[in-house]
């Protein structure tokens, strides 16, 4: 389109061109002719008279030479106003052409344009596609990232508990074996003492009565077999009563564990209890769970009812959506049946 363009002023220019030559040429001739016909005021001279004067001679030769020259004019001025006409249809032509040119350039700009913003408005779809995939993956990922650390705190959380019993049941016991080692020291002391005493009391009843040696002989026996009696008495109530002191450490410990795990058993029950908003305000709730080794759930009743159905039910789902169980501190106080009471007011389970 822009050769056709770059084209279109020659062609314009020669076509002016060839109609000023012919214009030209017209005027040359009508000019000549004139000119042939023109006669000095001198008289012609011989020689133009004899040139001239032949065809004037006759009228009507020189009517018909006017009159043909008056049609070569006529014709001349007729291919003229056709050169012009053609002209004029070549621009017109022309015309059109830039126009249509014009208005495929404008048609091409416009699809241009189109096809620039259908890609602009596909781009931005695309771009607010992917915003909102990162968006879900981000939101996914700080999901996961939050259950995780709720899990490690609550596993730190139950962890710390433990060792905290742990560190108490072991001060216990030290406390304890520190009372029984030193009941034993006492016990040895007077055990010493007394072997003392008796060693002194012997000598000098040897050397008091040696004269009724054979005589207090059997006595003495039987003073010695009483006494070794006693002893032997004295040391079993002793290792009696160490033994009830290590028992009762070892209880007071097992309480202490047992708390805690039943403690630990509550929290991940209640963390999993999605409580109605029907619920009385100061329920109190027991149920009686029964479980494996490895604290999978078993079963699951309610002893004592909530004073709701619908509370009672969600109870149930909560304690066995906590399958499995947490796991028992100490193998001694595993206990394969239950009994949890859950009220908002701790109080009442305390007097039940």
């Amino acid at each position: 389109m822009s050769s056709k363009q770059e084209n279109q002023p020659g062609s314009r220019q020669a076509t002016i061109l060839s109609v000023v030559l012919h214009v030209l040429f017209i005027l040359m001739i009508v000019v000549g002719l004139e000119f042939s016909n023109y006669e000095p005021a001198g008289g012609p001279p011989p020689k133009i008279i004899q040139a001239v004067v032949m065809p004037t001679a006759d009228p009507e030769a020189a009517a018909r030479q006017k009159r043909i020259q008056k049609e070569q004019e006529e014709e001349f001025i007729k291919q003229a106003e056709e050169v012009e006409q053609q002209r004029q249809a070549e621009e017109k032509q022309q015309q059109e052409q830039q126009a249509a040119a014009q208005q495929q350039v404008q048609e091409q700009k416009r699809q241009e344009a189109e096809r620039k913003q259908q890609e602009q408005k596909e781009a931005r779809l695309k771009t607010q596609q992917e915003a909102a995939q990162r968006k879900a993956e981000q939101q996914a990922k700080l999901k996961a990232q939050a259950d995780a650390r709720k899990k490690a705190e609550e596993q730190a959380r139950l962890k710390k508990e433990i060792e905290e019993h742990n560190k108490a049941a072991e001060q216990a016991q030290a406390q304890a074996e520190a009372e029984k080692k030193k009941q034993a020291e006492e016990a040895a002391a007077k055990q010493a003492a007394d072997l003392k005493r008796q060693k002194a009391a012997e000598e000098a009843r040897i050397k008091a009565e040696a004269a009724e040696k054979a005589r207090r002989e059997a006595t003495d026996k039987a003073i010695r077999e009483a006494r070794q009696q006693e002893m032997e008495a004295a040391l079993a109530q002793e290792q009696q009563e160490r033994d009830a002191v290590s028992d009762a450490a070892r209880q007071k410990e097992l309480n202490s564990l047992m708390a805690a795990y039943q403690s630990a058993i509550k929290r991940r029950v209640q963390a999993n209890w999605a409580i109605p908003s029907s619920a009385p305000p100061d329920y109190t709730c027991k149920v009686r769970v029964t479980q494996d080794k490895s604290g999978h759930v078993t079963g699951v009743r309610i002893i004592s009812s909530c004073g709701s159905t619908v509370l009672d039910d969600s109870l149930e789902r909560a304690v066995l959506k906590s399958d499995p169980l947490p796991e028992a501190p100490d193998p001694d106080i595993f206990d394969s049946e239950l009994e949890l009471c859950f009220s908002p007011n701790p109080a009442n389970c305390r007097s039940r």
